[in-house]
């Protein structure tokens, strides 16, 4: 993300040891207009939550997802991208 800005990023809910939260913190001061999908378990939506309330979240896609769900999750996101990129 130092060199190239993504338009979406999918990362897991517990990615490495800072967090979902604190990776996209990190994240959009690299890339402010990436868009962020959060994979998580339902039982652990409510600690998310916080991201999508500050802007750091786009939306949520459940785990264990379904390939077609994911996949319009991610077009979703890169048209919200794209329209706020234009």
């Amino acid at each position: 993300m130092k060199e190239a800005e993504f338009a979406v990023v999918v990362a897991g809910q517990s990615i490495s040891k800072i967090g979902v939260i604190e990776f996209f913190k990190k994240a959009k001061q690299l890339s402010p207009n990436t868009v962020g999908i959060v994979m998580t378990p339902c039982f652990e939506l409510d600690k998310a939550s916080d991201g999508l309330d500050n802007g750091l979240i786009y939306r949520f896609s459940k785990k264990p997802w379904n390939d077609l769900g994911l996949k319009q999750a991610v077009e979703m996101a890169i048209t919200h991208y794209e329209m706020n990129n234009m």
